[in-house]
């Protein structure tokens, strides 16, 4: 990924150039990676020609590889950028041809401690030069002017917002919506006659898989929220096209979906922890046509279930305490709505 816009304790997550996964607080992180490529898109624009004769190795040794080096030359004004990577430390010699513009040559460097400096002019004599190379470094040599190193006021990092809530009123169809990661499977908004916006599952079945670690028998879903989230309640209404749908908390495995409620097109609902079934039961007098509300509370080791209000189920589990929150669905039509994400009401002593 060129930029990672990935929560923290998915996969991948802390991958590509730079990080921007707080939309909403706008905080970022820039890493060395974007120096590192900077020292080529500031140095070489479209319409830049790859000079053959100025790429190569820096060793033929194939026991002793120093490093790489390409060239850039505009074919307009013979100015040229050349960007050198080195493996260990070594002496350059450049020997211009061609009418290349003989300078000065400016040098800028990156390496583990510091990144995208200009440290040198070279005054080019008898159209040549050498240079000095440290270990594990990257250079530009240019003729070129204008490189800088932009720099700005990065907004504070902040946790996700909480409580948080959302009834997908606020989108246009097929947009997707804030803050939701979707996982496998894709959830769109949709435009249901007589319900208004809500969010759907689109995906009619499997694709291919192109990682082998993702199991087939994973549905589709999608996360929000903070791994940090311990004592909460989620809660959504459903409804079921087909297959299942479910509603979760206290997620941690890509591979397994942690505590969650789900109720299939038969009124069949079960209370699970991964592959484990904690609870189940039949809800009478169940319409496929009706919309429910499914509702999961996570209280330290106390797991209660809620359909429409109605407790159906309390356990004691303690395989799993902190974690985000996501909405999960068989590979079907089926419909969210009216997220909302809670912390636990806990009553006062007096009260108990």
């Amino acid at each position: 990924s060129p930029v990672d816009g990935i929560y923290k304790g998915l996969p991948w997550e802390d991958s590509g150039s730079m990080s921007a996964d707080e939309p909403w607080s706008g905080h970022y992180k820039v890493w060395p990676q974007i120096w590192a490529i900077a020292h080529t898109t500031q140095f070489a624009k479209p319409g830049w020609k790859y000079l053959d004769s100025g790429c190569g190795l820096l060793s033929t040794d194939k026991m002793n590889w120093k490093g790489s080096f390409v060239t850039f030359k505009d074919p307009v004004s013979q100015d040229w950028s050349m960007v050198v990577c080195t493996d260990s430390a070594t002496t350059i010699k450049v020997v211009l041809q061609n009418d290349l513009n003989s300078g000065p040559v400016y040098v800028w460097h990156s390496d583990s401690i510091e990144q995208f400096v200009c440290i040198d002019t070279i005054k080019v004599e008898n159209n040549s030069f050498s240079f000095p190379l440290k270990e594990i470094s990257i250079y530009s040599f240019t003729t070129t002017t204008g490189q800088k190193k932009g720099s700005k006021e990065i907004p504070e990092s902040e946790p996700f917002p909480f409580p948080y809530a959302d009834n997908y009123d606020n989108y246009s169809p097929g947009d997707i919506p804030k803050y939701h990661t979707d996982q496998k499977g894709s959830f769109e908004i949709h435009n249901m006659p007589g319900r208004g916006l809500c969010l759907r599952q689109v995906l009619p079945k499997q694709g291919y898989l192109w990682y082998w670690r993702l199991d087939e028998k994973i549905k589709p879903y999608t996360v929000l929220g903070n791994q940090d989230w311990t004592d909460y309640s989620v809660s959504a209404d459903v409804f079921i096209q087909g297959g299942n749908v479910e509603i979760g908390g206290r997620f941690d495995d890509q591979y397994k979906l942690t505590y969650g409620l789900s109720i299939d097109e038969t009124g069949t609902w079960n209370l699970k922890y991964k592959d484990d079934i904690l609870a189940s039961g039949v809800l009478k007098g169940f319409d496929k046509a009706k919309w429910y509300n499914l509702c999961l509370e996570m209280d330290g080791e106390n797991i209660t279930a809620y359909i429409d209000g109605k407790k159906v189920a309390v356990v004691r589990d303690k395989s799993r305490n902190s974690g985000m929150s996501f909405l999960a669905s068989t590979y079907n039509a089926n419909c969210f709505d009216n997220l909302s994400i809670t912390p636990v009401k806990r009553m006062s002593n007096k009260n108990k």
